[in-house]
């Protein structure tokens, strides 16, 4: 069993992750955060369909 501190740590780092990359992006396209969320979100599909290979 996971101890509470261990998952709240990685959650905690997971989202400032994911921040991080929203607000560097939104300083690239200088859109609403809200559509450069989606953005990277599309971006991070996009790069992991082209790596797997699905859609050649």
């Amino acid at each position: 069993m996971w101890e509470m501190e261990l998952v709240q740590s990685r959650l905690e780092k997971t989202m400032h992750d994911a921040f991080d990359s929203v607000w560097l992006r939104h300083d690239q396209l200088n859109l609403p955060l809200r559509d450069t969320a989606l953005v990277v979100g599309v971006e991070r599909i996009a790069e992991a369909t082209e790596l797997r290979g699905l859609f050649p």
